[in-house]
């Protein structure tokens, strides 16, 4: 989990921790209490999609940062009244690079902490 001053963190790095293996399957990113990522480092091939889901019952959603060649935005995941599944979004990666995001906030009285990056490698 990433805490502290995020310009420090690895995932400010333009480089692929070591010891993450690219995977070319679908990866899951759980969405923690206060807006954290788990994992909040993944490395994927092109063409891998993403899924993050949201395990709390606050609305917390995912943004991607601005001025990247990947834009995405899930909105408020929020789960449905009587709902048992955590509601997810899922994004498909067709670049190569490194794609930041955060908490998408829009429209909600909250906080969230998370910072997340997404390798994509060849």
């Amino acid at each position: 989990r990433l805490q502290g001053d995020w310009s420090s963190d690895v995932c400010s790095s333009d480089l692929i921790p070591s010891e993450i293996e690219p995977s070319s399957e679908t990866v899951t990113v759980q969405i923690l209490n206060e807006g954290y990522y788990d994992p909040d480092i993944v490395v994927i091939k092109v063409g891998t999609s993403v899924i993050w889901e949201n395990t709390q019952r606050t609305p917390y959603g995912i943004l991607s940062d601005s001025d990247q060649e990947e834009n995405f935005s899930s909105g408020g995941l929020r789960r449905k009244l009587g709902a048992k599944e955590n509601p997810t979004f899922e994004y498909t990666f067709t670049k190569t690079g490194r794609f930041t995001y955060g908490p998408d906030l829009s429209g909600a009285a909250m906080v969230a902490k998370g910072r997340g990056v997404i390798f994509v490698v060849e």
